[in-house]
C-alpha cells in the first residue's frame, strides 16, 4: 500500500508541474522556448554592435559632428536601456554615458578646437568596448 501512496504522490506532483507550466504560458501568453532562453541574449556584441559618424570627413575645426552609437546582441537584436561611454583622443563631447532607446541607439555630440585625427571609441556598461572603432579628421 505505501508503493502505491508514492506512486500516486510522484504522479501528482508530475501533473501538477505540468499545469503549471501550462497556466503560466497561457497567462503570460509566451512560448516556452522564451522561458527557457539563457540571458545572453540580452548580452550586447562587441562585433556586431556599431559606432557611426553622421558627417562626411574631414571636419572643420570648431565644427560638431553626431556620433550614434548602436548596441546590439549577438543575435542581433537592438538592446535598449545600456550604457554608452563614448571617448575621443582629440575634441570634447557634449554628453557622455548616455542610455539607449528601443532601437539601441544613443546619439553624442563630437567637437574639437584643434586640428587633428580623434579616434573614437565606445564601451557598453564599463565593462564590454565594441571593437569597431570610427576616426575624425578635423581641418583649420
Amino acid at each position: 500500500m505505501e508503493k502505491i501512496d508514492k506512486k500516486l504522490m510522484g504522479l501528482m506532483s508530475l501533473f501538477f508541474l505540468v499545469f503549471v507550466l501550462f497556466v503560466s504560458v497561457v497567462i503570460f501568453n509566451k512560448p516556452i522556448s522564451q522561458f527557457t532562453r539563457a540571458s545572453h541574449e540580452n548580452s550586447p556584441s562587441a562585433d556586431r554592435s556599431l559606432i557611426i559618424l553622421n558627417d562626411v570627413y574631414p571636419l572643420k575645426v570648431g565644427t560638431k559632428t553626431t556620433v550614434n552609437v548602436f548596441v546590439v546582441s549577438n543575435a542581433g537584436t537592438p538592446l535598449k536601456n545600456k550604457t554608452v561611454t563614448l571617448s575621443a583622443s582629440l575634441g570634447k563631447i557634449d554628453a557622455n554615458n548616455l542610455v539607449t532607446d528601443n532601437t539601441g541607439k544613443t546619439s553624442f555630440s563630437l567637437s574639437s578646437d584643434q586640428p587633428g585625427e580623434s579616434l573614437i571609441e565606445a564601451t557598453v556598461d564599463n565593462s564590454l568596448k565594441i571593437n569597431k572603432k570610427v576616426t575624425v579628421k578635423f581641418i583649420p
